[in-house]
């Protein structure tokens, strides 16, 4: 009986007494941040200036005006603000103030965890617009964009969708980037080369039509220009988040709060996150640490990638040092999630074998490894001091410095679209075009010609031995168009090689007669140039004539040295290349062959001066061996082959294939 009555006595003691233990963890966050909040109604962690700096706080604040209500907002790490609703209710307890409380979690990937949201004596759609909020935002969402969609959600009844589409992302990523430039740099080639080929396509075909090549040409390089400054324009981005970039302040705001706590007791413990340590255990544990040889230090807090340290106690502890200026040990404690504690320690100067200093107990190092026995961090600390202590003393201690870690504005900052992929495409690109450029341009001549080729007999005009400029340059047209229609008419008829040896006639003769492009024999073309095209013009006519034929191409190889004009060569004789040279024998042609004489030297000499082709120099006509160029130098050595002769002129010309 006396059991049932101490039962019903304290039960409804237990019930009172459950909720005053469970806010008990967070009475020493509660009093830290309604301290700030007293101060601001906007508090930024110091320990996310990666994702959340603190010089954001403006653009948070304005938003919390826009809800209409009072409005307390706390940006806090993960680690920090796990027990959201919790942390809540404790801070407002504290700071006794009614309106709108917001917890928002900064992640350390680099967006938003969550959001936690509290009314005290205000009506709004809390809860409506967080989830909503939630729901609607992206997974590259800032804290910032999901306190702003949640104000929207606020003054729109709680819907903070805005009755849009969810967006699948809100900035552009590394990885999108490097697709925005390479399709940048497909369109870049692309696009003016279509324009090209549309252009050149739809000029005029008649005689002086090249000068309409300007107009598709100009729009060409005109595109080649826009497209990429328009896609810069479109795709302007250069950050990967919406938070503004962190300041140098920002990086060392949680540094210089450490180490000014430091300065006062060698026990530095968060005050930010639910303390590891009890007043009580904190002074025990300053005094062991005074009574050691060397300064020791210990650091209780968060580590994650979202600080300045990226989440490495070796680099804080460097840059603790380096801000209290002070030799000694640093042990940094990283409270992790689900009460893990991970102790690390970094020797700045402190008469320590090194070795020894570091070979710490995995106790010590990583807490219990049963999950459910608590970190016992008090006592892992004080047998580090014991540690510490045994350690036989050594050079002071000089860590490597901490290196690698990520610049944190370059770390946001995405590629220029212009560069990288865009580059690499646009000369893949390039190359290709200028390919399919020189083979649909070979296209539409062999389309054009054919259109306007006419079946017409071959028409040869006599070879003077001396003939003047007019002759030549008069010849040389009108043979040149026929054997173009020639070379159209013959199509495939005769062979690949007889096609192929037609058009490298027809195409080194085109060279030297119309290097200007315009379809007409250039004004000032030599008159040892116009000879060369003649003759490259009537090999290519001798071909055509004997497409037919067995073995055209051996009989049509070698053209008469006497006279070129007159065409391929069925016969040799003893001649003399140039003077001095000795006699040997050479191809001519059967009519050069028929008016030399028999045996006398002197005489067929004689002969050869008069048949031998001369054009007009600078104080006459001269044998056409005397005159510089590739028909002239084959001359003087004593035999012109036909594909040597289009080899040379291409190469005097610079032309190559």
């Amino acid at each position: 009986m006396t059991l049932l009555v101490l039962c019903a006595v304290l039960t409804p003691l237990t019930g009172w007494a459950a909720p005053a233990a469970a806010a008990q963890p967070h009475d020493a966050q509660a009093r830290y941040f309604a301290e700030q909040l007293r101060r601001s109604p906007v508090h930024i962690s110091d320990q996310v200036p990666r994702t959340v700096p603190r010089s954001a706080r403006p653009a948070f604040a304005a938003q919390a005006e826009r809800t209409g209500v009072p409005t307390y907002v706390l940006v806090l790490p993960f680690s920090v603000a796990i027990d959201g609703k919790d942390l809540l209710s404790a801070v407002h307890d504290r700071l006794g103030r009614k309106g709108l409380y917001v917890l928002l979690e900064a992640d350390g990937g680099g967006g938003w965890g969550d959001i936690e949201v509290m009314t005290y004596a205000v009506r709004v759609p809390a809860d409506r617009a967080a989830g909503t909020a939630k729901d609607w935002l992206p997974d590259d969402a800032t804290a910032l964009d999901l306190f702003t969609r949640f104000v929207d959600g606020l003054r729109n009844g709680g819907d903070a969708s805005g009755g849009g589409w969810k967006p699948g992302s809100l900035y552009t990523s590394p990885g999108a980037r490097e697709v925005q430039s390479a399709v940048t740099g497909a369109l870049t080639v692309v696009i003016p080369f279509l324009v090209l080929l549309l252009g050149v396509r739809s000029c005029p075909r008649h005689r002086g039509s090249r000068g309409w090549l300007w107009l598709p040409l100009l729009a060409a390089a005109a595109l080649a220009l826009i497209v990429p400054l328009g896609a810069r324009a479109v795709f302007g981005d250069t950050r990967s988040t919406g938070d503004p970039a962190p300041t140098a302040r920002d990086m060392r705001l949680r540094i210089e709060r450490v180490a000014t706590g430091l300065r006062e007791s060698p026990v530095y413990v968060d005050a930010e996150s639910v303390p590891a340590l009890s007043p009580a255990q904190r002074r025990s544990l300053a005094e062991r640490l005074h009574a050691l040889d060397v300064p020791v230090r210990v650091v209780v807090l968060p580590l994650h990638y979202g600080d300045e340290s990226y989440g490495r106690a070796e680099a804080f502890a460097e840059r603790l040092h380096e801000t209290l200026g002070q030799d000694g040990v640093y042990v940094v404690a990283h409270l992790g999630t689900f009460d893990r504690i991970t102790v690390r320690l970094a020797n700045h100067g402190a008469k320590l074998a090194d070795t020894e200093l570091h070979d710490l107990d995995a106790w010590v190092r990583f807490g219990p490894e049963a999950p459910d026995e608590g970190p016992a961090l008090h006592r892992r600390l004080m047998a580090l001091a014991d540690h510490i202590a045994d350690t036989p003393q050594g050079p002071p201690g000089r860590p490597d410095a901490a290196r690698g870690l990520p610049d944190p504005v370059a770390d946001d900052t995405v590629p220029p679209l212009l560069s990288g992929p865009f580059r690499s495409v646009v000369r893949a690109g390039a190359a290709g075009a200028g390919a399919l450029c020189a083979a649909w341009g070979a296209v539409l001549g062999v389309r054009r010609a054919r259109r306007g080729g006419r079946a017409r007999a071959h028409a040869r005009a006599d070879a003077p031995t001396a003939p003047h400029t007019a002759w030549l340059r008069r010849t040389a047209r009108r043979e040149l168009a026929l054997l173009h229609e020639d070379f159209v008419r013959l199509g495939g008829t005769g062979g690949d090689r007889v096609h192929g040896h037609v058009w490298d006639c027809l195409d080194a003769a085109t060279l030297l007669l119309d290097q200007r492009g315009d379809q007409r024999v250039d004004a000032d073309a030599r008159d040892c140039d116009l000879a060369t095209a003649l003759v490259l013009i009537r090999a290519g006519q001798a071909v055509v004539r004997s497409a037919e034929q067995p073995r055209v191409l051996q009989r049509t190889a070698r053209v008469c040295t006497l006279n070129p004009l007159h065409g391929p060569a069925g016969e040799s004789r003893r001649l003399t290349p140039s003077a001095g040279a000795r006699d040997r024998r050479q191809p001519v042609c059967t009519a050069c062959a028929a008016a030399l004489p028999g045996r006398a030297p002197d005489g067929r000499r004689d002969t050869e001066r008069e048949v031998r082709l001369r054009l007009p120099g600078p104080d006459g006509t001269v044998a056409y061996t005397e005159l510089p160029g590739p028909l002239g130098t084959a001359g003087s050595a004593g035999e012109i082959v036909v594909r040597d002769l289009i080899r040379d002129v291409k190469e005097q010309l610079g032309v190559h294939g």
